[in-house]
């Protein structure tokens, strides 16, 4: 089973263009779409249709179908749903951690999916009957545009008893299927199976994997007797509290724009997004359910209502629509949703109904403020509503106590203190008055919170009794203590379990015992025993029975083994979890967090001597905020302090806090390597980051630590930042290539498991900063999966010193409520990110000379840009995104132009000379320099040159042999071919792969010969051969060939020489 959010996360990122063209289809634009010939019939005219806003496609034909990327995967690669889930995932780099599957739950999987494919198969059938009935597709068409008709599969129910059922016979479908579905009923006198929609505008209901899970059927009848909306009735794929009309349109509009409108019904939700407001939901009835608020909560935290613009009628206190949108936003708070008003008017001064699908005939009438009224908060505008009918002060009182309330569900303070100030400017005149009832509020849901619920337990039940203090059963008292059941810490190193024992003199300890210790009597014995006075005297048999209870009265709360981002719990500190808001671990360590879970961090226990060491590392990394500096004012200082190193700098902190994000989008992450000499703040720089995740935290020595100890440390974090200091290119080999697998995420392998018997490779999750007096040269890999900078200035004036003092000052207590401040931005940075991205690539190519570059250091320097262009709309950078541009193609340049004369390739070219110098290779027969001015490649047909060129061929097959020979004469690590043979394709001056070139044959210096009617003639083979643009090689690595490398040989006259024997041959 995969879970859902990582369904939902493959949905979201998978780009239905970029999935169809990947099959093989060329799409074409058409104004807002882009169309090709169906790839799943026989066409000439172009009717598949993609929708880039939408992230959908249709097929207009023949087909008929249409749906997301997951969806055109199945039929294109014949594929289950969640096989199209799984071939997405590894397409778009996003990794599955699937849950195991039962027998079970595999069956009812498969049930499920067959319900599905039911359901579509029906869905298809009304489609079909709408387009040949012409009265429901006039009516149908009338309301909706013809495109969005198709594309929304509207269909129609013929007025019949029995048309679908007929259908349904002849195609074999299951029949006890559509009965459970609600699709046909069963008279119970008679037995007689028929329609249940009849004569009705048939609209699908899709899940978020636009898949049909129900219908919502509108009649056509004239008359008042029939309903005029049904619903499918409940059933095992669709649940009306959990659905949700249009979601499977809205998410990516939703999640774009961070916000979602709801109304009232499913045709004003479709409405809506038929003229292009495509963020439009509805509840399948006028109430919204915390279900359905809980799953809009997980795609955006806004909610913008909209109402149904009704006549008040006689005996109420506010129009239906209205009193929907005051009972459904304060659902929404309670859900912690932030929630939004925009109040449509009826017609004619409230005389005359109107909804959302009558008045939205465009996306324009957005702009109609007149009917339409601006965007309010829920609470401000309920407050609007309420006070405007107080007429005394017991009702004003009231009102306020109301407002109160509703104030008291909204978890930010910021956005709390904001809506009390615009309350209390137009409606509350005691400015005092709001806050103190809003205080009250939020201290009697406390205590609601924390009333004793538990129930009398029935020990006898479980075999035994609470009698002296202790556990007492047939006569036998078994201990002289009692056990109360904490937490079971589920762990799959270490599974145990946490308890307050207490004995019978009233003496209370906390204790963990692992599971070995539950189940071996002396085990249980020798721990209790161990801590106190506590005895247990009774058999195994008496413990089993104990854990039992003990088993059934346990919650479960998983261990958090590191600190940073944790997909299902939140952002782990040291001291409790932050998700929306922060959640303070208890003395267990135990944090609760509703909806989520519950979960366990070692480090805040306080029960337990001796920890401290253990924990160290975890228990810096606290969640506080004892330094009143704000996230704009702090940035701004960091900058002037650092400059434009201090930008970047903060940009990577930024981008680490979502390093699941940035790796799922990129696959890689890059290194912060810090170079200067000695007091020129680079150090300083990296320590200043780390206190974006606590005080006191000390960066270790990379000279002094195996890759054990670094791996150990850092894959303590995710989503976060590690510093190493002192960084020397005189490290050991092993700790290089550790440092280099950083750049794709791996670290070490390492025994795991609950037997300690399984090899578990480690996976790196953050932000790794590099700090230290020498270039990471030493391996030029290493150098360009770095983002590189120079720290030169030793010297400081008194002021920048001031300066400098006065940032280290506030460091110095942490600042880990700046990175809570940063978190917020989570949502908005996923939807935004990969787009971003790409923008920034484009920039740097209009600014520079794109294929002169290293394309690995340009994607470093974007990762971090696309950071800044990501969130500039949301954060107040005290740098724009232009200026931070400039500093990233500065960077780049700088970066790739240093790895021009120091990385493998100059190593290489260096050694081609050292080869050529000492006689190993020769001019002719292993190289040869020619001057051309057209040249076919296997990679381009023909390039013509405008002036002739002189270009180098390459044999590689020798060269190649003799570099890594030369290497190991010397004792030198030579570079693995493949791996030369790469850098070696991708260099700038590398101009493709000749098929066919005549080599001269040159063996141990000598011109070999061949006779030919008595005459001698110099022997050649015809090879393969790489070519280059020598110029340009002369230009960045300072070859000169062509006087060197010349070989001896025989004249013609001269006798043919012997042949050589195999084993002469160097290759």
């Amino acid at each position: 089973m995969i879970p859902e959010e990582i369904i939902d996360r493959v949905r979201l990122t998978a780009k239905v263009a970029e999935v169809v063209e990947d099959s093989g289809v060329h799409l074409k634009a058409e104004g807002r779409t882009l169309s090709a010939c169906c790839p799943f019939h026989s066409e000439k005219t172009p009717s598949f249709k993609v929708s880039i806003s939408k992230n959908t496609w249709h097929c207009y034909g023949s087909c008929q179908e249409g749906g997301d990327a997951i969806s055109y995967v199945m039929k294109r690669e014949s594929l289950s749903f969640i096989d199209a889930v799984k071939f997405l995932a590894k397409r778009y780099n996003i990794d599955i951690e699937e849950e195991r599957e039962s027998e079970e739950q595999k069956q009812a999987r498969l049930r499920r999916e067959a319900l599905l494919a039911l359901n579509h198969r029906v869905m298809m059938f009304f489609v079909s009957n709408l387009l040949k009935s012409k009265e429901p597709l006039a009516y149908i068409e009338k309301r909706f545009n013809q495109e969005f008709v198709r594309e929304s599969f509207f269909g129609f129910a013929p007025d019949s008893f029995d048309a679908l059922y007929s259908w349904a016979t002849k195609k074999n479908e299951n029949i006890e299927f559509m009965l459970m579905l609600g699709l046909l009923k069963q008279n119970e006198e008679t037995g007689r199976i028929y329609d249940a929609f009849r004569n009705r505008i048939m609209f699908p209901i899709f899940n978020r994997s636009h898949q049909v899970i129900g219908f919502t059927g509108r009649t056509l009848a004239k008359d008042d007797k029939s309903p005029k909306y049904i619903n499918s009735p409940e059933s095992e794929i669709y649940h009306k509290s959990k659905s949700i009309y249009g979601i499977n349109i809205a998410i990516p509009e939703g999640r774009k724009k961070d916000f979602f409108y709801c109304v009232e019904g499913s045709p004003d939700a479709a409405k809506m997004q038929s003229v292009g407001i495509l963020n439009t939901v509805a509840a399948l009835g006028g109430e919204w359910t915390p279900d359905q608020l809980k799953i809009i909560h997980a795609l955006s935290p806004t909610v913008c209502f909209i109402n149904d613009a009704d006549v008040i009628k006689e005996g109420q206190q506010w129009p239906t629509g209205i009193s929907l949108v005051m009972k459904n936003g304060e659902k929404a708070l309670r859900e912690g949703l932030q929630v939004n008003v925009r109040e449509l008017l009826p017609l004619k001064r409230g005389k005359q109904k109107r909804d959302p699908g009558d008045f939205f005939t465009s996306e324009d009438a957005l702009n109609d403020e007149k009917n339409l009224l601006p965007a309010q908060n829920f609470i401000v505008w309920y407050a609007r509503k309420i006070f405007s009918k107080s007429k005394n002060t017991s009702e004003y009182t009231q009102c306020v106590k109301e407002i109160a309330r509703l104030i008291s569900f909204i978890k930010d303070d910021t956005e709390q203190q904001v809506v009390i100030g615009d309350v209390n400017a137009h409606y509350v005149r005691n400015k005092n008055l709001l806050q103190s009832c809003v205080d009250k509020e939020k201290i009697e849901r406390r205590r609601e919170k924390t009333k004793d619920r538990s129930s009398e337990i029935d020990y006898e039940t479980y075999g035994f009794v609470i009698r002296n203090g202790g556990y007492f059963a047939a006569g036998q008292q078994w201990s002289n203590f009692t056990l109360t059941p904490l937490f079971h810490i589920k762990d799959s190193d270490n599974p145990r379990r946490l308890f307050e024992v207490k004995n019978n003199r009233g003496q209370t300890d906390l204790l963990e015992m692992s599971m070995e210790e539950m189940i071996s009597v002396a085990k249980f014995q020798q721990r209790l025993e161990g801590i106190g006075n506590y005895i247990w005297e009774a058999s195994g048999t008496a413990l089993v029975k104990l854990r039992k209870f003990l088993y059934e009265k346990t919650n479960t709360a998983v261990a958090l083994k590191q600190m940073g981002w944790c997909p299902n719990a939140g952002y782990v500190f040291g001291n409790g979890i932050w998700n929306t808001e922060f959640h303070q671990a208890d003395k267990y360590g135990i944090v609760v967090i509703p909806e989520k879970g519950n979960w366990y961090i070692p480090a805040a226990k306080q029960y337990e001597e001796g920890t401290d060491m253990r924990f160290e590392r975890e228990r810096r990394f606290v969640f506080q905020q004892l330094v009143p500096v704000s996230l704009t004012e702090y940035m701004h200082d960091f900058c002037i302090v650092f400059g434009d190193n201090g930008k970047v700098g903060l940009a990577y902190w930024i981008t680490s806090l979502f390093h699941d994000i940035v790796v799922g989008y990129t696959r890689k992450y890059p290194i912060l390597n810090l170079f200067g000499p000695k007091g020129t703040g680079k150090s300083e720089m990296g320590q200043a980051l780390m206190a974006f995740f606590g005080a006191g935290n000390k960066a270790p020595n990379v000279r002094n630590a195996t890759p054990t100890a670094l791996n150990n440390d850092i894959s303590l974090y995710s989503n976060a930042l590690w510093h190493g200091d002192e960084y020397k290119n005189d490290l050991k080999p092993i700790v290089i290539e550790f440092l280099k697998g950083l750049y794709d995420g791996v670290g070490r392998t390492k025994m795991g498991g609950a037997s300690y018997d399984e090899r578990v490779m480690t996976r790196v999750k953050c932000g790794i900063i590099l700090s230290g007096q020498e270039m990471p040269t030493a391996d030029i890999a290493l150098f360009t999966r770095c983002i590189f900078l120079q720290f030169l200035n030793s010297k400081f004036t008194k002021e920048e010193g001031q300066r400098f003092e006065a940032l280290f000052e506030k460091n110095k207590m942490g600042l880990t409520h700046l990175t809570v401040e940063m978190l917020k931005q989570r949502r908005y940075f996923e939807i935004h990110y990969q787009d971003a991205f790409s923008e920034v690539i484009n920039d740097i190519r209009q600014k520079t000379d794109y294929n002169s570059l290293e394309t690995r250091i340009v994607d470093n320097w974007a990762r971090l840009a696309a950071s800044i262009k990501c969130l500039q709309s949301h954060l107040n950078f005290p740098f724009s995104y232009d200026e931070y541009l400039d500093i990233t193609v500065q960077g780049i340049v700088n970066q790739c132009a240093l790895c021009g004369s120091q990385d493998e390739l100059a190593q290489f070219w260096r050694d081609f000379e050292f080869l050529i110098d000492s006689g190993k290779i020769f001019k002719e027969s292993d190289y040869k320099i020619a001057l051309v001015t057209e040249l076919k490649t296997e990679e381009v047909k023909e390039r013509i040159f405008k002036n002739p060129v002189r270009v180098l061929y390459l044999n590689k097959r020798r060269v190649f042999h003799f570099f890594k020979q030369s290497a190991n004469q010397v004792g030198d690590k030579s570079l693995p071919i493949d791996s030369l043979l790469h850098y070696l394709e991708h260099c700038p001056q590398f101009l493709g792969t000749k098929a066919s070139v005549r080599f001269r044959l040159i063996i141990n210096g000598v011109q070999q010969m061949k006779e030919v009617d008595g005459k001698y003639f110099p022997e050649d083979r015809v090879l393969r051969a790489m070519v280059f643009d020598y110029d340009a090689l002369v230009k960045t690595y300072g070859l000169q060939l062509l006087e060197k490398g010349s070989a001896e040989h025989d004249s013609n006259t001269s006798p043919p020489p012997s042949k050589p024997e195999e084993q002469d041959l160097p290759f």
